[in-house]
């Protein structure tokens, strides 16, 4: 699955993709949060927003892809953003506070019924 076919899920799938400069961004509302995945053009990361009704942002990361050939690379990129975008649907989506030690919260979504970090879905 190529960056315009993951675009074309993203239409398919009825979510707001906005073209800028030097990136894709898929916008999606999934009770109760709001979902930003942007797919930057010069590199093969993706990263991902979360915010609160209010528009806190409650989760931030990204992803990176490396050593691999760049077929291989935006393969791998693709698939997870496409696994993940399948997956938003309302309440299976959940943010998981920090952890005592933990600098950050971490994002799950439900597949097939199990909870899994949104890095570990669709070969990342």
């Amino acid at each position: 699955m190529t960056t315009t076919e993951i675009l074309e899920l993203a239409g398919r799938l009825g979510y707001a993709v906005v073209t800028q400069p030097d990136a894709h961004a898929i916008r999606v509302n999934v009770a109760p949060y709001s979902v930003e995945v942007v797919l930057p053009e010069a590199v093969l990361e993706w990263f991902v927003t979360v915010r609160d009704a209010n528009g806190h942002e409650l989760f931030s990361d990204w992803c990176d892809h490396y050593d691999a050939p760049d077929a291989e690379l935006d393969a791998e990129r693709t698939s997870a953003v496409g696994a993940f975008l399948r997956a938003l649907e309302p309440g299976c989506l959940r943010v998981i506070e920090p952890e005592a030690g933990s600098a950050r919260p971490s994002l799950e979504v439900r597949i097939d019924g199990s909870w899994v970090s949104v890095w570990d879905i669709g070969g990342t």
